[in-house]
């Protein structure tokens, strides 16, 4: 097994990217009542697709020589594309956990933001290992302080003064299935379509 910075040349660029989650939830309907009680346990991950326009045959061989040596073997690593910076105000550098953030706590507090500066809904950030969303608008303090709510528990803790990435954070990636179609039609390789799920 080895990682693989996803390449940053243009052709790996996609025309389109579907951004999605695979929660990891229970649950449970009466059969008496009809009655629906539901419970999330860790292990909720990111998901994704990479659409891709025609190619020509020299482009596209260099995507099937990156895909086909992934596979579900290796991982790439990867920033979500289409939103590679924190939305907002927010200090892009610098940025650390002011206290600690407790295993499955869905509240960051963030230290270090800039004075009264905004960290919108829909933001990607990094801590530690794991790569998060942020469900609502933040504002800062008048000292950096900022209180911030994930959309996605955390799997572990982690302790203050952890530095929190807002540019181009990352996650790691395998293939959703156990391969992919590299089609082609005469002098012109013909869309493609790559699904990847996040493992830790």
């Amino acid at each position: 097994m080895a990682n693989y910075n996803y390449p940053t040349d243009r052709i790996f660029i996609p025309r389109s990217i579907i951004w999605s989650f695979r929660d990891n939830a229970r649950v449970f309907e009466s059969q008496l009542s009809g009655a629906i009680q539901s419970t999330s346990v860790p292990g909720t991950r990111w998901a994704c697709s990479l659409i891709f326009d025609n190619h020509l045959p020299e482009d596209r061989a260099q995507i099937e020589g990156f895909f086909s040596l992934i596979r579900r073997q290796n991982r790439i690593v990867m920033h979500r594309i289409d939103r590679p910076k924190a939305l907002g105000t927010i200090n892009s550098g610098g940025v650390l956990l002011n206290s600690v953030l407790a295993q499955f706590g869905s509240t960051a507090v963030l230290k270090n933001c800039g004075a009264n500066k905004l960290l919108k809904a829909g933001s990607m950030l990094g801590i530690g290992s794991q790569l998060f969303m942020t469900a609502f608008d933040a504002v800062s303090d008048g000292s950096g302080i900022m209180s911030v709510t994930l959309s996605i528990p955390s799997r572990t803790s982690y302790a203050t003064n952890t530095t929190v990435t807002l540019n181009k954070p990352t996650a790691k990636w395998i293939y959703n299935s156990n391969g992919a179609d590299f089609a082609r039609s005469g002098q012109v390789a013909t869309p493609l379509t790559i699904d990847l799920v996040e493992v830790f």
